[in-house]
């Protein structure tokens, strides 16, 4: 990360009795009022490929796609 500038959020997890909540948006919300107080001004996140119910939120919160290999 770029200290400042860049943030990465790592191992977000929601258990599994506590999914389609709300909470991962909810969490997320927090983290981007968080970085914005702290003049961050770009959050990337690691997800798995196949995790599509955590890349179907990310997206809806604003984060882009990309495949680094």
């Amino acid at each position: 990360t770029i200290p400042g500038k860049r943030a990465y959020v790592s191992r977000m997890i929601v258990r599994e009795e506590y999914r389609s909540r709300g909470i991962g948006g909810a969490i997320l919300e927090v983290l981007f009022r968080e970085a914005e107080k702290r003049g961050i001004l770009e959050l990337s996140i690691g997800v798995n490929v196949e995790n599509e119910r955590a890349l179907r939120l990310y997206r809806r919160k604003g984060f882009t796609h990309h495949i680094f290999r």
